[in-house]
């Protein structure tokens, strides 16, 4: 009827829907395509730049494109380097070509100067009854003869002239001139993703090659966008990496994480970021875990945060790293040994370099050479070490005894396999000391029996059901504490 607007059906909408999005996929695969063909050819222009934009606008997230970006803007600043340095070589040649045309000129000047100089003399001696006139008439020459100097080589040089305006320089970009419109197109692809690995890398690389980056500023950004998002952490982390770089202390960004916390107890993201900087700050005895005043003052922040929201799970993992920030010592966690293919691989419990440690291996009370390797050869490092014995260094049907020792830094740990008469293989695991996910307590006795009274209170207070970290929590230090002596307890807690 008149006066309508016309609707599409559901039938039509969806049919102009798929017509847009295979328009839009037809696009994008030509895109790519033409990047692709672009970079294969070494072909980084401003071309290529201009279509890496248009990609990244759309989809920020692909990772091979922000790499052709970089490589387009390194080569355009090596190109603009190579520029640089040719024009300033070729400004002596032009600097001289410069003085013989002023030379010209000058010369030109002088010549019609004299002819109009002989003119006014003519002039005033056939003129003499009638000087105003004469003055009046002589003016209007000796002032276009005074001209001529300037305009009549101009004329007589167009040549020159244009040879002179094409060569003056052209404004050669400068390295931070082509970085920083890189910053912008961050800047709206983090609109579009602002959880992009990419864009953030990128933005990192972008700073770190500025010749005089604003870190100070990127702080603020960071804030500005952890306010819309406090638990990015893609946004945590790149501001670690600027906070590094600016003028902000430690402890400043300690005190920023104290007010995202108290906003948000279940940001992980300050958390773990306070757990970065803490040990930096309040260095613990030999450089680990922290002081035992800022240990006993973190237990409480935590617990303040584990009583308010007892549901919530990030306070308790700070609890539990707090508790357990010392280094563990180097321990043979298990020793696996294998008569046919005369091998044994021992598993520590952290990584160990062979190049600054190393193992060895003693059968039946007799030291053998053997070599030793990682599990994976081309590191160095691991935590599983593999020894190939010689052949027939075990035999095809004795019972042996293997004892092997390794050393890292100031660090040994001894264990023993036995291997029994006719038994193809055979394995020793040693059960670590503590039942806990502990690694090695940073807290006294007291402190940790201190520990468990205040989450006894909290279960008390809340119901089991509800509080089910803290009693995990308890649990792992009632373990610790004395496993034999809280066995029936723990129990309990299980039962129940």
């Amino acid at each position: 009827m008149h006066g309508r607007v016309k609707v599409k059906t559901p039938a039509e909408q969806a049919e102009a829907r798929k017509a847009d999005r295979l328009k839009k996929i037809k696009w994008y695969t030509s895109t790519v395509d033409k990047i692709f063909a672009k970079r294969d050819g070494n072909e980084f222009d401003a071309e290529l730049l201009g279509k890496t934009e248009e990609l990244l606008r759309v989809n920020p997230d692909f990772l091979t494109v922000w790499n052709t970006r970089r490589k387009v803007t390194l080569q355009m600043i090596a190109n603009d380097d190579l520029a640089r340095s040719s024009s300033d070589g070729s400004s002596g040649a032009a600097g001289a070509a410069a003085g013989n045309a002023t030379g010209r000129h000058g010369a030109a000047a002088e010549s019609t100067t004299a002819e109009s100089t002989t003119a006014e003399s003519t002039t005033a001696e056939s003129t003499t009854a009638e000087s105003t006139t004469a003055e009046s008439t002589t003016a209007a020459p000796q002032s276009s003869s005074e001209a001529c100097p300037e305009e009549a080589p101009a004329a007589g040089t167009n040549a020159d002239s244009s040879d002179e305006v094409s060569a003056l320089p052209v404004a050669i970009p400068t390295r931070d001139e082509r970085l920083l419109p890189e910053l912008a197109l961050t800047v709206a692809c983090l609109m579009v993703n602002p959880k992009s690995y990419g864009v953030w890398h990128h933005r990192s690389w972008v700073m770190d090659s500025l010749s005089k980056p604003d870190w100070n500023k990127e702080v603020e950004l960071c804030t500005r966008a952890l306010t819309k998002d406090s638990r990015n952490f893609h946004c945590w982390d790149y501001r670690r990496f600027v906070a590094q770089r600016s003028t902000r202390s430690d402890a400043d960004e300690v005190a920023f994480t104290s007010d995202k916390i108290k906003a948000s107890y279940s940001n992980y993201s300050a958390w773990h970021n306070r757990g970065r900087l803490l040990p930096s700050i309040h260095p613990g005895p030999a450089g680990c875990g922290l002081a035992e005043e800022k240990l006993n003052e973190e237990l409480d922040f935590a617990k303040n945060a584990m009583f308010t929201d007892p549901l919530d799970q990030s306070a308790f993992f700070y609890h539990r790293w707090l508790l357990g920030r010392e280094e563990s010592q180097l321990a043979i966690r298990c020793l696996y040994v294998d008569r046919q293919l005369q091998r044994l691989v021992a598993v520590v419990n952290k990584p160990m370099n062979l190049l600054g440690g190393s193992a060895c291996i003693v059968v039946d009370q007799e030291y053998e050479l053997a070599a030793w390797q990682t599990a994976n050869a081309r590191s160095p490092s691991s935590t599983v070490l593999v020894c190939q014995l010689a052949e027939g260094q075990l035999s095809a049907r004795d019972a042996h005894v293997l004892t092997v020792e390794v050393n890292f830094k100031t660090e040994t740990s001894v264990q023993i396999v036995h291997l029994e008469q006719d038994a193809p293989t055979a394995c020793q695991y040693t059960t670590p000391s503590s039942y806990n996910m502990f690694n090695s307590l940073a807290a006294s006795p007291d402190v940790l029996q201190r520990e468990v009274d205040s989450l006894l209170e909290l279960l008390e207070i809340n119901d089991e059901s509800d509080s089910k970290w803290a009693f995990l929590t308890a649990v792992l230090l009632l373990q610790t504490l004395n496993p034999v002596d809280h066995r029936e307890l723990v129990q309990s807690y299980f039962d129940s």
